[in-house]
This record gives structure tokens, C-alpha cells and sequence, in this order.
């Protein structure tokens, strides 16, 4: 386990970047992976760790489903659409609180095309309850 202190700054423009500095030991290499996906995915500009910096370029990419279980009440979210991804760059963090019990969430998983949230023949009660992202008009 490797355990780090993030740091935000935001620019004027409204860029941020996150300092990324490591706590313990644990393996380095996988916990740099791990967290430049993370930055990446929450809209940050560059990641900063103590012998480089990476810069994250933009995400031109199409929005993906990001799916997350609460360990409180087990409630499933998923969640693809623009005000979503609008939200967590905006906020530079994927939703840390879940709606229906107010239980602390783990951190989201970003889906990839290998992933599937449903059989095509599986309906969500089937799975889980979907719910969406507050304000999504549907």
C-alpha cells in the first residue's frame, strides 16, 4: 500500500494541476500509474512528483461510463453523461458522497470498452438499481 498527499493548485484560467508527494514506501511505479489515470480522468493539467513532472495533455476523448459501489448501503452509480464529467473536472474529484445514504463512496472506476455494466439481456433492477446523476434531464 502506498500512501500520498495530493496537493490542487488552480491557475486563473481555471487549469490545475495536483503534487503528488508519497508518505510511506509501497511500489512507486504502480501508485504513479494509478494516480496519473486518476488525474487524467478528473481533468487535472499536470501531475507533479518528486522527480518529474507529467503533463496530462487534454482529454479530447468521448465521455466514458465511470461506475462506483457504495460500501454503505451498496447502492450502484454509474454515470456517462456530459454534466457528470463537467462536474468531477470541475471539482477535480469523482463524487465522494452517496445521495441515498449519505455514506462516504470508494473511489469510481472508469469503465473501458472490455467493461460491460449490463448484459444486453440483463435489466438494471436485474444488477442493481441505476440512478442518475442529479439534475440529468431523462
Amino acid at each position: 500500500m502506498t500512501i500520498a498527499d495530493l496537493r490542487r493548485e488552480r491557475d486563473p484560467r481555471g487549469q490545475a494541476d495536483v503534487t503528488v508527494e508519497f508518505l510511506n514506501g509501497g511500489n512507486r511505479d504502480d501508485a504513479e500509474a494509478v494516480l496519473e489515470d486518476w488525474a487524467r480522468q478528473t481533468g487535472y493539467r499536470r501531475i507533479w512528483f518528486d522527480d518529474r513532472v507529467v503533463d496530462l495533455g487534454v482529454d479530447a476523448e468521448s465521455p466514458q461510463t465511470a461506475s462506483v459501489i457504495c460500501s454503505t448501503c451498496g447502492a450502484g452509480w454509474d454515470d456517462s453523461i456530459p454534466e457528470f464529467w463537467t462536474t468531477v473536472r470541475d471539482d477535480g474529484c469523482f463524487p465522494r458522497t452517496c445521495l441515498l445514504c449519505g455514506g462516504e463512496l470508494p473511489q469510481w472506476k472508469v469503465l473501458t470498452t472490455d467493461d460491460c455494466c449490463l448484459d444486453p439481456d440483463e435489466s438494471a433492477v436485474e444488477r442493481s438499481e441505476i440512478l442518475e446523476w442529479p439534475g440529468a434531464s431523462g
